[in-house]
């Protein structure tokens, strides 16, 4: 066959379905985006593996649920059963050459997660409450440890750091991270505007990558946006004004304070953040038109491949949850996800089957020409979307699973805290957990976002997943041994988990 197309996954992440569609009516201007989401297949029942990041991008680079792919499926921070192969290792077979740009820390080598990639540059941990702009990586590595051309360290940042301590100051008055980014921006480059952009090297990191591969050579990028992860900072003036917002319009964002019950966000609050959480959306169009305008003017062979999608959502307190990595509500479950690529029509109607982020390494393998590998409960888009309506997918929230659980709040343990494993079937969302014997039955065709119980005291239908999601339930039980190691940990602590 001839050259293979390019192939991209752009992963924005924190961002949930029903908030992207709504946003993305206000993409008016933005060509290149517009035209991408007109022209790629829609799947308005993607769901994510879980509510936060490890277990999702696994998932998305092996095409293997979480607890297929360790014995120990609460602790996916390696890809660690044997024999597993990656997307960027499958693809190297294929002529392919690789890079990951990752805003968000824990997709990075200090994780393995992009251990099979030939080129990886990532942010760090702090990124999130000081913004330094800057275009050039903070850090760089190759499969073969040399930095690449566009790359400047090739470490990860020490696990001891003073701003731990800081950045559950910077969650309560966020005003002031964003202040400091200000600052540091101007002190950095003068004549530069600030932005209040995470990470905002990515884009021209990805340019120099692609201008340095040769023309017959094909090439997967993968790209990780966190500019929907809290804490949210409204953007700068045009001209550059160091004078911070008020108070008031930049919410206290303290998840370490609402798992100890010293906070919950007001009604107020909780408009105010989801307000900032469009705003940073509407920002991440804008940041997608300047990737597609680089895919075009860098495009050698055919059209690309892209694959644009979210590892989890987020929620605001108003469904028992806040922020994202605990839970199973929809706000948190079910992503975005758009595809281009050939054989998949964009079509008036949506497909009505559901996917699952381990879908998307079956989808292109097979959309470049290539073999689909065994895996277990993957299946390639394609097929789905012909006849997936009867076909279950599944996802799990381990709760806080941290040692500090014993220190969280009474009323947010009950809450969100211990084992609730999901699956959806038809019009069907079934729950187990946080014990064995809590059922719960949700019914999407009149609950979309599932917040009314339909389980007690009725017979389960047939076609309900309701035998599995109890399987998966307790296997996940009889194995969990949540051990993440210390440098993880600290990191995971200073982001709120």
């Amino acid at each position: 066959m001839g050259r293979r197309p390019d192939v991209f996954i752009l992963v924005l992440d924190c961002v949930s379905a029903h908030e992207f569609s709504f946003v993305a009516q206000q993409f008016q201007g933005l060509d290149r985006v517009e035209r991408f989401l007109h022209e790629s297949a829609k799947f308005e029942r993607a769901v994510a593996v879980a509510p936060w990041t490890l277990p999702s991008h696994a998932s998305i680079l092996a095409g293997l649920y979480p607890w297929e792919l360790s014995p120990d499926p609460e602790k996916p921070f390696r890809i660690a059963r044997p024999g597993v192969r990656t997307l960027p290792s499958l693809l190297r077979d294929l002529g392919y050459r690789s890079c990951c740009l990752s805003a968000n820390c824990l997709v990075s080598p200090l994780t393995g997660l992009t251990d099979d990639f030939d080129a990886c540059a990532w942010g760090r941990w702090w990124d999130i409450y000081v913004r330094t702009g800057g275009l050039r990586p903070p850090n760089a590595t190759t499969r073969h440890g040399a930095d690449p051309a566009h790359g400047s360290s090739s470490k990860v940042a020490p696990s001891q750091n003073p701003l731990l301590d800081v950045a559950p100051l910077l969650a309560r008055a966020p005003s002031y991270g964003r202040w400091v980014s200000h600052v540091v921006q101007k002190v950095r480059s003068p004549s530069s505007p600030p932005t209040t952009n995470i990470a905002p090297w990515i884009e021209p990191t990805l340019r120099r990558w692609l201008l340095g591969q040769g023309e017959d050579t094909p090439v997967f990028g993968f790209l990780n946006l966190l500019d929907a992860h809290e804490p949210y900072y409204p953007p700068f003036s045009s001209s550059g004004g160091a004078k911070p917002m008020p108070r008031e319009r930049v919410p206290r964002q303290d998840r370490t304070g609402w798992l100890l019950g010293r906070w919950t966000p007001s009604s107020h609050e909780q408009e105010a953040l989801q307000r900032l959480y469009r705003s940073a959306i509407r920002g991440l169009g804008i940041r997608l038109e300047r990737i597609l305008s680089i895919l075009e003017e860098c495009r050698r062979g055919p059209d690309p491949v892209i694959v644009l999608t979210s590892d989890h959502g987020q929620a605001f307190g108003s469904d028992r949850a806040l922020f994202h990595s605990h839970g199973t509500e929809e706000a948190l479950l079910r992503v975005p996800m758009y595809i281009r690529a050939p054989g998949l029509s964009s079509g008036s109607r949506p497909p009505r089957g559901w996917v699952s982020l381990i879908d998307i390494v079956p989808t292109l393998l097979r959309v470049i020409g290539a073999d689909t590998t065994a895996l277990p409960s993957a299946r390639a888009i394609q097929d789905v979307a012909n006849d997936g309506w009867s076909r279950p997918v599944f996802a799990y929230s381990t709760g806080i699973g941290m040692p500090r659980a014993s220190w969280v709040s009474p009323q947010v343990r009950q809450a969100i805290d211990g084992l609730r494993t999901v699956g959806y079937q038809a019009n069907k969302k079934v729950t187990v957990g946080p014990t064995a014997g809590v059922v719960e039955t949700f019914d999407l065709e009149t609950d979309p976002f599932a917040r009314t119980n339909t389980s007690r005291g009725r017979e389960w239908d047939a076609g309900e997943p309701l035998p599995e999601v109890l399987a998966f339930y307790e296997r996940i039980s009889a194995s969990r041994t949540f051990a993440p190691g210390l440098p993880v940990e600290r990191r995971l602590k200073s982001w709120g988990y």
